[in-house]
């Protein structure tokens, strides 16, 4: 027989799981007392034995769910239930389910952590939209749930990637470089939507997100589109797209990426020279003449509003001759009063020899 009161503490409730059948649980009106107990370790002793049962104990645990909207203490015991009260919480998140219900499951499921973050996970790919949504929001506040969106950047189904990526936008400060560059990957996705979603949130993560933008706008070769998107994405940034985009302009193995780099510094107005006049402190004689050469193709009033833009002076007193040359020719092209462009040029040609008449600061 059911039993009508159920006592957790009785002979009947203490034997192990496999004896606990299905006549031992309690009947529905035995779990809503027991929910309304206000001795909490009974309801802590209650829910336990009913996570013991197994598959058994499926009713009283949805039962339990359809009370969570209405009683608080029906969630607590689902928590206590392990991982039969988690599928049950579930159950919650979808379009059935009040407003009030899910975000009870959802605080639920957040409160168990890693359990919390893997059922989670397995609820992204239910086919409630609502669920799946819900999920994803949940798993963006939790820091095990990180991993588990950066996995799903990989589902076959694009709804689940976009809700990865747009998951991911909202955990800003909270992803590494690697899965910064996992979501990166979203930039070539067959998708235009997943394209958007993971530039995006990319442009929520600041330094790793810009890096990891500056990686796709180099990597894309032939991809027009990818680099147009992260062009874009870097530009938004400010200050922080054009330090990424600047640390192209020494990569040493492929030209075409230097070019680019240089060409979209040029297109950030005054962010670009800002940027460009930090290159021309790097001890790679490279980026300081790719960067004065890209400073020399820009409108002159934008490298005029830079601070210390008197520096590009110095770089005649360089000691590459070709960053001489081109400081010289960037000059030229910006208006500085200066001598002819053809001695200086000439001055500052890799045969010429640097002497004592020409100072920091001349052409000024």
């Amino acid at each position: 027989m059911v039993q009508e009161e159920w006592d957790p503490h009785s002979p009947a409730s203490a034997r192990t799981a496999p004896a606990l059948i299905a006549d031992d649980l309690p009947s529905e009106r035995a779990i809503l007392l027991t929910i309304d107990d206000t001795d909490s370790m009974r309801r802590l002793h209650a829910a336990k034995k009913l996570g013991d049962a197994g598959a058994a104990a499926a009713p009283h645990a949805e039962l339990l769910a359809r009370k969570i909207g209405s009683d608080r203490k029906a969630a607590a015991m689902l928590e206590w239930m392990g991982d039969a009260g988690t599928d049950a919480l579930i159950g919650q998140l979808g379009k059935d389910s009040d407003g009030l219900s899910q975000r009870m499951a959802m605080e639920a499921l957040f409160a168990q952590e890693k359990r919390g973050a893997a059922a989670l996970s397995r609820a992204m790919c239910l086919d409630d939209a609502v669920a799946r949504r819900n999920a994803v929001e949940m798993l963006s506040q939790m820091e095990p749930g990180i991993s588990h969106l950066v996995q799903h950047l990989r589902h076959p189904h694009s709804d689940v990637r976009l809700l990865s990526a747009w998951g991911l936008s909202r955990c800003a400060g909270m992803i590494s470089q690697d899965d910064a560059n996992e979501l990166g990957g979203l930039l070539r996705d067959p998708e235009s939507s997943v394209m958007e979603m993971a530039a995006q949130a990319l442009r929520m993560h600041r330094e790793v997100g810009a890096a990891s933008l500056a990686r796709q706008y180099a990597d894309a070769e032939e991809r027009s589109d990818v680099q147009e998107l992260a062009a874009e994405a870097l530009r938004s940034m400010g200050d922080v797209g054009a330090r990424a985009t600047l640390a192209l302009l020494g990569q040493p193995w492929n030209a075409g990426v230097r070019r680019r780099a240089g060409a979209l510094l040029e297109s950030m107005g005054t962010t670009g020279a800002s940027a460009l006049l930090q290159g021309l402190q790097s001890d790679d004689a490279g980026v300081r003449r790719r960067a004065v050469e890209a400073m020399g193709r820009m409108d002159a009033c934008y490298v005029a509003r830079c601070p210390h833009v008197q520096e590009l002076t110095l770089l005649l007193e360089d000691t590459d001759s070709y960053v001489r040359m081109s400081t010289a020719r960037a000059l030229k092209a910006l208006g500085v009063n200066q001598p002819s462009a053809e001695e200086l040029i000439a001055h500052h040609s890799p045969r010429a020899a640097v002497t004592d008449q020409w100072k920091p600061g001349h052409y000024l």
